[in-house]
């Protein structure tokens, strides 16, 4: 009997040994291995590629740092100063800026040097200009309803997915719709920015901010 409660024993002691090597030998695969399937992500890669054509630019295209400051540190800080030296922005050619801005940007579709951006770089510290033609901002997407009887509501978009679609009619209130019960149309005045966000090359950025940067003179 003792000698079978020692046998047992030292099966046991052998299968909690190997048990142990085992775990030892899968954590670290396990540690390093976790890190590339996440690096894997079509997510994290759509990310990353919009990152290095939008923001690259300036803060790297690790997100490092570069002209600018590295976003990570900058959370730190919690502000980028206004007083930012256009110098480390202005890096372009105005020419070519104008060029883009009057053929392949499409910019004069919306815009005009003589009438909306007349003076514009003097309205703007260089910092906010460049943040202001990458991601302008003050003008909401509509969304027009007309209902079955032919009323149409109009506001600014709220909520939109395939099955509802929610607005602030003119009276404030907040007003949803079945989508399949309505007809819908969406009006989005900086929708041609957002498209021009995977479309920018650096260059692109760099000389329509110089282009941009030489609108000093306001309309007489």
């Amino acid at each position: 009997m003792r000698a079978q409660r020692l046998s047992s024993r030292r099966r046991l002691s052998i299968s909690v040994g190997f048990g142990i090597a085992i775990v030892l030998v899968i954590s670290p695969w396990n540690s390093v291995a976790r890190p590339q399937a996440d690096s894997q992500d079509p997510a994290v890669e759509r990310g990353h590629k919009q990152f290095e054509q939008a923001c690259g630019f300036c803060h790297g295209p690790d997100g490092t740092g570069a002209r600018g400051p590295d976003p990570a540190e900058a959370l730190h800080s919690a502000h980028v100063p206004r007083s930012y030296p256009v110098e480390k922005l202005l890096t372009g050619n105005a020419d070519a800026g104008k060029a883009y801005f009057n053929g392949a940007g499409g910019c004069k579709n919306c815009h005009s040097p003589t009438r909306d951006f007349a003076g514009i770089a003097q309205k703007y510290s260089p910092i906010d200009l460049q943040a202001r033609m990458l991601y302008p901002a003050g003008r909401h997407t509509t969304a027009v309803v007309t209902l079955p009887t032919g009323e149409q509501v109009k506001g600014p978009l709220l909520h939109s997915d395939d099955f509802e679609i929610a607005l602030r009619d003119a009276s404030g209130w907040y007003r949803s719709f079945a989508r399949d019960r309505v007809k819908v149309e969406i009006e989005d005045p900086l929708a041609a920015h957002r498209e021009l966000l995977d479309k920018f090359t650096q260059a692109d950025v760099h000389n329509l901010f110089a282009y941009l940067q030489s609108l000093k003179q306001e309309k007489q």
